[in-house]
């Protein structure tokens, strides 16, 4: 948008506080009941979402195509691989995984009122928030 001259940047993405732009966009989430039954289906997509974060670190240019044509095969319509860039350079990518950058999402829904009958004092979110398929992966398991 800023590009196109139709949106202005107020606060740079790597200066929104409290974590400086680091804030999870992807997050992958399965019920124990598909994690019990299926397992190595969710450490393919785990393994497929590090696979995918390394190519586009190593293949810059590539990816850039690559997601053009996506946008295209599901669109009808591209974009400007400039543009892509663009928006890529605004992400951290990583497979790493901040336990407090979630807390602090949630604790924002909460002031927001998108989560309701929680206190953020009473916030736990350690039944929810299972790294082990992350690290089996990351260890090459």
């Amino acid at each position: 948008m800023e590009q196109e001259g139709i949106g202005k940047v107020i606060t740079p993405w790597d200066q929104i506080p409290p974590k400086n732009g680091n804030y999870p966009l992807t997050i992958l989430v399965a019920s124990d009941k598909f994690l019990k039954d299926h397992r190595d289906l969710a450490k393919g997509a785990i393994q497929a979402n590090a696979d995918a974060i390394d190519f586009i670190k190593k293949n810059p240019d590539k990816s850039y195509e690559l997601i053009n044509n996506q946008l295209k095969a599901l669109s009808g319509k591209g974009m400007d691989t400039n543009l892509i860039k663009a928006a890529i350079s605004h992400l951290n990518l990583t497979t790493d995984v901040s336990k407090e950058a979630i807390e602090e999402m949630a604790k924002v829904s909460i002031d927001a009122g998108y989560i309701k009958d929680v206190k953020k004092e009473d916030l736990d979110l350690s039944k929810f928030l299972d790294l082990s398929l992350l690290n089996e992966v990351k260890q090459g398991k």
